[in-house]
């Protein structure tokens, strides 16, 4: 009896044990949480397959299980894979006869004790694959020469998605031969002719737009070259070749071909109208003038060979000035007395047909009224100038008189003059030694006819400079000088006045007026002067009254005394204010280092 009850009894704790054990699996199977599967966005391109990251998250044991929920309507998934402990990808493959769309999959996670998790959604937009346009960066022409052009194909090909569309602009002298207009499908090529006429002799550049992107460009660059040259300048019919009659003008050909260049020629020229010129060769045109022409001619001629036109600058020039003098035999200006001036006349002819700017060339005794080189004697003109001749050392007096022209016509006048004798011997001096024997004028020198300077305007006064004007004379008034007064007194019994030429002063003469500068003076001082003029002899005329210049004194500024009692009081204040400033930093400072001390 005793036996059984303890059989009972192992029995009823072997079945409470085996109770307990599948209850607390349970429980602990209950109490595990799922895997927490998270959504995803992807995108795809319509043609393209794209891997797509499948994520989990929260209590994961391995091992773990990945399990689509819903398949995507507008695509197939392949194979899932996992990748790492709470990763996985899945290949999506986009259904290309859909189109573009937004398409969505849902999957889900399982750990080995877990039950399944609730499932997460990922979005997946199919979209279609951008255009890659594929071209040249740049395309170039070469050398060109005008009138003649080089084509380039342009290749344009889509390597992407999509149909890029648009419409190549290119600017002169660059053009499309044909339609710019373009659609390039993916996959495909379509091909351009871009021809380049260059129009000038220089390099050219542009950049050829294809789309929105900074790359999507082609650079363009071509050389243009003149195919002939000419002198710089173009053609010149010079005053010399005037005179001949023909000119003869040099073309080359910097070609490679033979070329034929024409011509438009104005009336009054005769020359051939067609020139040919082997290929890099030079040619020199002959051309001659028909009939007279009386004035200058400048314009271009009009020049054509095959596509290339252009103009040539050309300009005729009038017959050089031909000067003569009468009389052509010389002048005889007849007997004087030395010391004396003796006048005669001659005439001067200009028969050309240019004007003709005069330069002159003359002995130091002999003037010429008006002065020749001041003068431009016209096409056909005449003229009569006044010779003068003041010689002191008597006998015959000759010598030659040269006008002439920057074109070089010039001519030619001889002169003479017989002077009588004026002056005595020269005296001996005391003790063994005589001068030299020269004459003595029996009268003072000619005293210049230039008027004296009566009156004088002072323009400007500066510390260190001066500037005063007064009424010129010419052409009686060749030049000025400017002369200080210096007064000494070798003993108390005499005081000596000089008056000393100032070469520094720098005098202008313009327009009738003349004025004198002085630069570079001591401020605050005073100077006496005098102006003398001079003829075109150097003879000085009469010298005006003394007139007083003086220069300014200098502005200095002085600060008052209050300014500088303001200006202390006003950096005591601040320097105040910085000191206040400053401690009330420290204390800030102190009481923030305070603060920090009582939060620790």
């Amino acid at each position: 009896m005793n036996r059984w009850r303890r059989r009972i009894i192992a029995v009823c704790l072997m079945s409470l044990w085996a109770y307990d054990v599948s209850s607390a699996k349970e429980l602990e199977q209950i109490a595990t949480p799922p895997p927490l599967a998270k959504t995803g966005m992807a995108t795809a391109y319509l043609h393209q397959p794209r891997e797509v990251v499948l994520q989990v998250g929260g209590r994961i044991i391995e091992p773990m299980t990945f399990l689509i929920r819903k398949e995507p309507r507008h695509g197939k998934l392949g194979e899932l894979k996992r990748t790492g402990r709470n990763t996985a990808t899945v290949t999506y493959y986009p259904d290309a006869s859909a189109g573009p769309v937004d398409d969505v999959f849902t999957f889900a996670a399982k750990s080995s004790d877990s039950p399944v998790s609730a499932p997460a959604t990922v979005w997946v937009r199919v979209v279609e694959e951008p255009p890659v346009l594929e071209h040249p960066a740049k395309l170039d022409f070469g050398t060109v020469y005008l009138g003649d052009s080089s084509e380039r194909e342009l290749v344009l090909r889509n390597s992407g998605g999509g149909r890029p569309s648009g419409r190549l602009e290119v600017n002169p002298p660059w053009t499309v031969r044909g339609n710019p207009k373009f659609v390039v499908p993916s996959g495909a090529e379509t091909t351009f002719l871009l021809v380049f006429s260059p129009t000038d002799e220089r390099s050219f550049s542009d950049r050829l737009r294809l789309g929105p992107e900074q790359g999507d460009s082609v650079e363009l660059h071509g050389q243009g070259i003149a195919p002939f040259s000419w002198p710089k300048g173009g053609w010149k019919f010079s005053p010399v070749q005037r005179a001949h009659g023909v000119a003869e003008f040099a073309v080359t050909n910097q070609t490679p071909q033979a070329k034929v260049l024409a011509v438009e020629w104005p009336e009054f020229i005769k020359a051939d109208s067609e020139i040919r010129l082997p290929a890099g060769a030079t040619v020199s045109v002959k051309a001659g003038i028909v009939g007279s022409l009386k004035k200058a001619f400048e314009g271009s001629l009009n020049v054509r060979s095959g596509n290339f036109t252009t103009q040539i600058p050309f300009i005729v020039y009038p017959k050089p000035a031909k000067l003569a003098i009468v009389p052509e035999s010389g002048l005889d200006l007849g007997e004087g007395r030395s010391g004396e001036e003796i006048k005669g006349s001659f005439l001067l002819k200009n028969s050309g047909e240019s004007d003709a700017p005069l330069s002159i060339t003359l002995p130091d005794e002999v003037q010429i009224r008006p002065d020749p080189s001041t003068i431009v004697l016209g096409a056909g003109e005449e003229r009569v100038f006044e010779i003068r001749l003041l010689g002191f050392k008597p006998g015959l007096h000759q010598g030659k008189i040269v006008i002439g022209t920057p074109s070089g016509a010039s001519a030619y006048l001889d002169y003479k003059a017989s002077l009588r004798d004026g002056a005595v011997a020269s005296l001996p001096v005391e003790n063994f030694l005589k001068l030299p024997e020269m004459p003595r004028l029996t009268s003072l020198p000619p005293v210049g006819k230039v008027p004296p300077v009566k009156i004088a305007w002072l323009v400007s006064s500066a510390p260190h400079e001066v500037e005063i004007n007064w009424d010129a004379t010419p052409p009686e008034a060749s030049k000025y000088k400017i002369q200080r007064r210096k007064i000494s007194s070798p003993d108390e019994r005499q005081v000596v006045v000089e008056w000393i030429d100032w070469p520094e002063v720098k005098i202008r003469i313009a327009g009738g007026q003349a004025s004198a500068r002085w630069q570079s003076l001591p401020e605050n001082s005073r100077w006496t002067i005098r102006i003398v003029g001079f003829d075109s002899t150097g003879v000085p005329g009469p010298p005006s009254p003394a007139f007083q210049i003086v220069t300014a004194p200098s502005q200095r500024f002085v600060v008052p005394a209050w300014c500088w009692i303001v200006l202390v009081a006003l950096l005591a204040v601040a320097a105040i204010r910085m000191s206040v400033g400053q401690r009330r930093a420290a204390l800030a400072q102190e009481d923030e280092r305070i603060a920090k001390l009582e939060k620790k």
